[in-house]
């Protein structure tokens, strides 16, 4: 499916270690429970100082902030 490919692209993203990770619309065809698990991945990535993430969504979740290593691009509707 969609979700089970996005999530797979996720995953691979946050095991790179990659210095910047840029991600366009990953709540793209996640359901609820995946979208949680994503922000909570996200926020927490933010805290590694090595790392940065752009996150560019039409639908940012309002748990999601930016940060010093995350930052949020709403795309809107």
């Amino acid at each position: 499916s969609t979700g089970s490919r996005r999530k797979v692209g996720l995953l691979a993203a946050a095991a790179s270690q990659a210095p910047l990770t840029l991600v366009d619309m990953p709540y793209a065809a996640l359901d609820a429970p995946s979208s949680r698990r994503l922000t909570r991945l996200l926020a927490d990535a933010a805290a590694y100082p090595t790392r940065g993430w752009v996150i560019a969504d039409h639908h940012v979740p309002a748990g999601l902030a930016s940060a010093d290593g995350l930052a949020v691009v709403d795309l809107g509707d």
